[in-house]
């Protein structure tokens, strides 16, 4: 609209009846030719709207990435790379499994062990790349099932405890997916315009829905009634 407005008061559009009024992007049929060429019109004359929203859309999904993403999360993920076998271990860095295992299991490991944790590494960095069975592995739950088959887990017992550590992290982000999946499910276009603290409760009883068949419709009433006094 404020496009519009701006174009009619520089005189690039004429008024008058039935012109200029607010359109949509339409969508193009599957079997309909025509269809095709009137999503192309539309296209072209809400183009400068079009990529307006688009950069909107492009920046809210920059910001929930930001915000699910931060510098510390990115930096747990980078270091646990340094772990990972691939390309014959091309990404293993002591001091940053030393630094991983320091900053962000600190509980797990005694200073002590700390000390110690980096004395294997250097022996695993010579011994376990080199390893017949262990060399062509691709990710780091291979690597875990190739040092207990190999027994390298126990010599190497430090580093083994931090690789089941770090094989724990997608399970401490379940709920979140679990959530994704859900949501797809569940807003449907249908429910488009659903509010996202409804949206929120009525995720919560279709992801929980084992616990919700607990109860029973009379206590969901007697809640809801000991809510505030209704008629």
């Amino acid at each position: 609209a404020a496009n519009i407005a701006e174009s009619i008061a520089i005189h690039e559009l004429q008024t008058g009846s039935g012109l200029n009024q607010i359109c949509s992007l339409q969508r193009a049929g599957d079997t309909r030719w025509g269809s095709h060429l009137n999503s192309l019109r539309s296209l072209i004359s809400l183009f400068d709207a079009t990529c307006s929203v688009l950069e909107t859309a492009i920046d809210s999904q920059l910001q929930e990435l930001n915000n699910r993403f931060n510098d510390t999360t990115m930096e747990l993920l980078v270091l646990c790379s340094a772990l990972d076998p691939r390309d014959n271990y091309k990404l293993f860095k002591v001091d940053d499994i030393c630094k991983l295992a320091a900053k962000f299991y600190p509980d797990d490991f005694t200073e002590q062990e700390k000390l110690y944790l980096r004395i294997q590494l250097q022996h695993y960095e010579l011994d376990v790349p080199n390893h017949a069975e262990l060399k062509k592995l691709l990710t780091i739950a291979e690597l875990s099932h190739g040092l207990v088959k190999t027994e390298k887990s126990e010599i190497y017992h430090l580093v083994f405890k931090l690789i089941r550590l770090v094989l724990t992290l997608p399970v401490s982000i379940a709920t979140i997916e679990r959530s994704f999946l859900a949501m797809k499910i569940v807003k449907t276009r249908l429910r488009n315009k659903m509010e996202d603290e409804y949206l929120a409760d009525y995720l919560v009883t279709y992801i929980e829905k084992r616990i919700a068949m607990q109860f029973s419709t009379d206590s969901i009433i007697d809640d809801f009634y000991d809510m505030k006094e209704r008629r």
